[in-house]
């Protein structure tokens, strides 16, 4: 009798444990290219990731040499991660029933790019990028942060505004709008942001996805249930580009047209 109640109490604490563990789960893996390894508590030597692996609060996801990966969290928002990246995923606690997230991450090394669920009628949406310089506030938007250096980050907004601060100067808040960038560096004031140079989209979206270059993540319709974009209707895996993304692409071939002109005499038009 007291062995039979020993193995139900046994059986009983292995079910609440699964239990909690599934509560905590606060995304999946979507898509993975090459090494993905994940450390996470009780398995500090780090396991390799699988796409449909189940994401937690804690978890530091890395990427090897040449990989690649993108996660999709529970609100539906997305984040792709390039090539020897470091991502660490602090809090993502998100309620439907009460229209409310807190999501803090933390950009370790490497480049990330967030599309984040704008999350029409919520009344918290805060979605947090943590970097060793400066700190990223968006409730809404499309943007890339990479580390230059460990000191150094740079910031691109590819839609809405991005409230940027230097670590521990929160009243000290740059807005970076769509088709703004802005490189912050450890212990100097923030600047003021710049439009993106026409040739420099192409050299930011290096490592990753393709299809991530656009205001939705390339998917396989698995894992995001909608809220592809911002405030708009999702188009699937299309190559999608913000107004502002095509604004500096046709200031770019403006200015390459521009210089050939001049160099031909300035004659024609371009074709």
């Amino acid at each position: 009798m007291v062995r039979r109640m020993t193995v139900m109490i046994l059986f009983l604490c292995l079910s609440l444990a699964g239990w909690a563990q599934a509560a905590d789960v606060i995304g999946v893996v979507d898509e993975i290219a090459g090494p993905v390894t994940v450390v996470r508590a009780g398995k500090p030597e780090g396991v390799t990731l699988s796409e449909e692996d189940d994401l937690f609060m804690g978890d530091l996801i890395r990427t090897g040499e040449g990989a690649r990966a993108r996660i999709v969290l529970t609100d539906d928002s997305a984040i792709s991660l390039s090539a020897k990246t470091e991502l660490l995923l602090t809090e993502h606690l998100f309620d439907s029933e009460k229209k409310s997230r807190s999501s803090v991450f933390s950009l370790l090394t490497g480049k990330i790019k967030c599309f984040v669920n704008d999350l029409s009628g919520y009344k918290h949406k805060r979605f947090e990028v943590q970097t060793p310089t400066a700190v990223m506030g968006v409730r809404g938007t499309v943007f890339l942060a990479w580390m230059t250096s460990p000191e150094q980050v740079g910031v691109c907004a590819m839609d809405h505004i991005i409230d940027i601060h230097l670590v521990g100067k929160p009243e000290q808040v740059v807005a970076v709008g769509g088709g703004d960038f802005l490189r912050v560096k450890k212990g100097v004031d923030l600047g003021k942001p710049e439009r993106i140079p026409g040739d420099m989209l192409d050299k930011i979206h290096e490592g990753l996805f393709p299809k991530d270059r656009g205001l939705a993540p390339a998917n396989k319709g698995k894992h995001l249930k909608g809220g592809l974009r911002p405030g708009r209707k999702g188009r699937g895996d299309q190559d999608l580009d913000t107004n502002a993304a095509r604004d500096v692409r046709d200031r770019g071939g403006r200015a390459d047209r521009s210089s050939e002109g001049t160099r031909g005499g300035g004659g024609g038009r371009a074709r």
